[in-house]
């Protein structure tokens, strides 16, 4: 169960208190994980604490108890898993606990950049993985350095026996170098590699791996300029390995997009987890909406988080505005026409449409969390 704990604070200005509507955005990502969250104010010297903060924990207390009896303790509905390397981690950074700054990029990139295609993504410590990996459709392979042939080992049987995944980065093209089936052209280097998006190209310079495919298929390109029309190589392959498939992407993925959050390089992402990966639930919004599926009471929940002007650089510590957005086209595979669909906290009923085994339906505006609740 996730746990929150927030306050924003600076060391040239002491705490920065933060107002209700930037507080209630940041619980949402604790709740739609089925958590608790936690924030607290440091009373004066004396003993004070003003009315104001009073009144906005009144406010963040109600935004959390509207949705407490819908969400808390759900359970994850398996989408992605997304590998939290302890090996890599300990190894590359020297510490032991916090801290971790830039080591932890390849997992922190790879993560933002499928939930900003509004996949739902869990977490999967290695410690946990043999456990719980034959539950999740797709595996997502940070390009962590030193990922080691334990959780190999494990993903690659996970593979064989029907599971698909997505490696990224050069040194696990290296470590599943027999499973991969490419050829490769010298050892990895720093190099330029310019990748297509939907509207321009994305500039991923970093760690490559140079191949050539022999049982794999080449599925995406980069290239050393600007240039789609010369000096084509292969960014990305798609390899079938026996019940299963990898799609494999050779180069800095997490690294470049927790550096960057290049919309083009968002989009280069999704074009290759579409080749292993079809969603339960598809959002068609911006990339400012995330989603989280979650069960509960045997009731699909289908948390919408607005990200949208969420605070994440310093020089921006707080917010008082969130825009919403809208409206959201949303659409589930479903074994069957739920019997009741309701939009929380609110209780309103949605109307949506079953068909072929999908369930669709579209909302005007998001607002900051709702909670889309199905019960087949």
């Amino acid at each position: 169960m996730a746990w929150g704990f927030q306050q924003a604070s600076d060391r040239r200005q002491g705490y920065a208190h933060k107002p209700a509507i930037q507080l209630q955005q940041e619980a949402s990502v604790v709740l739609a994980q089925g958590g608790g969250f936690q924030t607290y104010y440091q009373p004066t010297r004396a003993g004070w604490l003003d009315d104001a903060l009073i009144s906005v924990m009144s406010k963040v207390g109600r935004f959390c108890r509207d949705r407490q009896e819908v969400c808390h303790k759900s359970a994850p509905v398996p989408q992605i898993g997304l590998i939290f390397s302890t090996t890599s981690l300990y190894r590359q950074s020297g510490r032991l606990f916090g801290g971790w700054g830039s080591a932890m990029s390849p997992a922190r990139g790879l993560l933002d950049a499928l939930v900003d295609n509004q996949y739902s993504v869990d977490v999967l410590p290695e410690w946990k993985l043999d456990e719980v990996i034959r539950a999740y459709p797709l595996i997502a392979v940070p390009d962590w350095p030193e990922l080691g042939l334990k959780v190999k080992d494990i993903v690659t049987r996970y593979v064989r026996s029907g599971g698909r995944a997505l490696i990224c980065g050069a040194a696990n093209a290296e470590l599943f170098s027999n499973e991969l089936k490419v050829r490769f052209i010298d050892g990895p280097k720093e190099d330029y590699a310019y990748l297509k998006g939907d509207e321009v190209m994305a500039n991923v310079y970093g760690l490559w791996q140079k191949i050539q495919p022999e049982g794999a298929r080449s599925i995406e390109e980069r290239f050393r300029t600007h240039d789609s029309t010369r000096d084509a190589e292969c960014a990305a392959t798609l390899t079938p390995l026996e019940s299963g498939l990898i799609a494999a992407i050779y180069g800095p993925m997490g690294i470049q997009y927790a550096s960057s959050h290049q919309a083009a390089l968002r989009q280069f992402i999704r074009r290759v987890v579409e080749r292993v990966f079809t969603p339960m639930v598809r959002v068609e919004g911006p990339s400012t909406v995330e989603v989280a599926l979650r069960r509960k009471d045997r009731k699909l929940l289908i948390n919408l988080l607005n990200s949208a002007g969420m605070q994440i650089a310093g020089e921006y510590v707080t917010g008082d505005f969130v825009p919403p957005v809208g409206p959201i086209r949303v659409s589930a595979r479903l074994d069957r026409n739920p019997t009741k669909a309701t939009l929380e906290p609110s209780g309103r009923s949605i109307a949506g449409r079953y068909e072929n085994g999908v369930w669709a339906a579209a909302l005007d505006r998001l607002e900051i969390y709702d909670i889309i609740v199905l019960e087949t």
